[in-house]
């Protein structure tokens, strides 16, 4: 099977040519395999440049460390790869998205806590046109459960 060539923009061409250039042949291969995207080809070279510089180490060994191949799904690999680079921030990351669906949160409610947990302020939407009436006791006994109070003890940073 052959695969179909993607155009890429030029900072993407720049960056596998820098790839080239520092004999970082594993990554560049991964990600012709890959058959990637421009915004993808940045992400992709952000994080093992980063990974580099964290650990002191070359970009391939994480290829090899993580197990890393071209038959894993692009969302995957990045995943892998930004767990080993921040695994704190991943930590919390899963455990809020565990808590978020311990909420069950009724269908016309939506949560939205703050991106990349950059501040203690959640908002709490309602859509009034999938419910016929809203129960103020559902919202409250939403706020009062456990994994509410669990998000709020995060957020704020108190763990």
């Amino acid at each position: 099977m052959k695969l179909q060539k993607r155009e890429i923009d030029k900072r993407a061409r720049s960056l596998l040519n820098k790839l080239r250039e520092s004999g970082d042949d594993e990554v560049l291969r991964l990600i012709k395999r890959l058959n990637l995207n421009s915004n993808h080809i940045r992400d992709f070279y952000q994080l093992f440049h980063d990974l580099e510089i964290k650990y002191g180490k070359k970009k391939s060994t994480f290829i090899d460390e993580l197990q890393l191949n071209h038959h894993q799904n692009i969302i995957h690999i990045k995943s892998l790869l930004t767990k080993t680079l921040y695994p704190t921030f991943t930590h919390y990351q899963i455990r809020l998205n565990d808590l978020l669906k311990q909420l069950k949160l009724f269908p016309y409610l939506t949560l939205e806590l703050p991106r990349n947990f950059e501040g203690n302020e959640v908002n709490l939407f309602i859509d009034l046109s999938q419910s016929k009436k809203v129960d103020p006791r559902e919202i409250i006994e939403i706020t009062q459960s456990s994994a509410f109070q669990e998000i709020n003890v995060l957020l704020n940073h108190e763990e």
